[in-house]
């Protein structure tokens, strides 16, 4: 969940990042290849594009973008000459070495507002191999004011080599009492504030995009997928292909938190750090069910699924669903 380009709104528990950076700016020390990392949902795509849209303003008003030079409106509409945004061009998949390539032109041309020349990766960690090499150079020996922002969750899947070329800014999370704050200006009195919360592991923005996307009806259609097997209503299969229009990540993301949860009430009995707190009885029972060690080995699994899928595997959904929930009732106690 990201503010349109140019929006003025800095989140307060990176105000003092910021300021850091701006000092840099005006000591003329502001490194030419900056990388973003931090927990995800925390607003590091919106600190970027806060950075870029100061950069690049041609007035720069209290230590923020200005909101109104021909810049900024640039900004908001999409069509800033002077920024490159660069993406997977689909959901999942890899940054492409083309893609990279064009970066080559843009660094060669005279900056057409007469100010900084900005590069903007997100998520950095979607570069494949050719597409890191490719980048190389231009980090090495970038031209004029140019600066290159990588934005990434994940800072260990980037090549080292592209690592050790940036200034790595790890920004911080809000503390609980700034992620309710900011989450309750944003969200409409009837939203579930502190359970979008807990499902988002505390990072308020991504807690407001959960609230704007159908993820809590999502989530309710996983859990009754669960309950069917659990109840032995249905099988893998059906409820993989029940599953298989949902995001693959989401649905990682769930599965990991549900037995985290299941760990947590097996082991310390305890409901008050539940990720699903409104689910406890039936996770409760569920965790009276569950062979603790297979438990274990089933989240390292999940887990190598994820990291295989954020590098780029492109399994068979339909296949992968299934053998994971077959996997899932192999944990239940006999």
């Amino acid at each position: 969940m990201t503010s349109p380009m140019g929006d003025r709104e800095i989140i307060p528990w990176l105000e003092t990042a910021w300021r850091a950076l701006l000092r840099q700016q005006k000591q003329d020390s502001l490194p030419h290849a900056l990388l973003l990392t931090g927990p995800q949902g925390i607003g590091k795509k919106q600190f970027a594009e806060q950075l870029a849209a100061y950069l690049l303003c041609s007035t720069m008003s209290a230590d923020q973008a200005c909101g109104s030079c021909k810049s900024c409106h640039l900004l908001r509409a999409g069509s800033h000459p002077d920024l490159l945004q660069l993406s997977p061009e689909e959901t999942g998949k890899a940054i492409k070495v083309d893609q990279v390539r064009a970066i080559n032109q843009f660094v060669a041309q005279t900056a057409q507002l007469s100010g900084y020349k900005i590069i903007m990766l997100e998520p950095a960690d979607a570069l494949n191999i050719n597409a890191a090499n490719a980048l190389l150079k231009n980090l090495e020996e970038p031209a004029g004011q140019c600066l290159f922002i990588l934005i990434t969750n994940q800072p260990s899947q980037l090549a080292a080599t592209i690592r050790s070329r940036c200034h790595r800014l790890t920004l911080p999370g809000p503390t609980a009492e700034q992620a309710k704050s900011w989450l309750n200006q944003h969200l409409a009195d009837s939203e579930p504030l502190d359970l979008l919360l807990n499902l988002a592991n505390g990072a308020p923005l991504l807690a407001l995009a959960y609230s704007k996307n159908d993820f809590l009806l999502h989530r309710e259609n996983l859990f009754n997928g669960f309950m069917a097997l659990q109840e032995r209503k249905a099988s893998p299969l059906e409820v993989a292909q029940q599953w298989q229009n949902l995001d693959l990540l989401l649905m990682l993301n769930w599965l990991n938190q549900c037995v985290s949860d299941l760990i947590i009430l097996r082991v310390a009995q305890d409901g008050r750090f539940l990720s699903n707190p409104d689910y406890q009885n039936f996770l409760s029972i569920m965790a009276g069910q569950v062979c603790l060690d297979k438990l274990y080995l089933y989240r390292d699994r999940l887990i190598e699924v994820k990291r295989g899928l954020l590098s780029g595997n492109n399994p068979n959904k339909i296949l992968l669903l299934e053998d994971l929930l077959i996997g899932w009732c192999r944990c239940i106690s006999q």
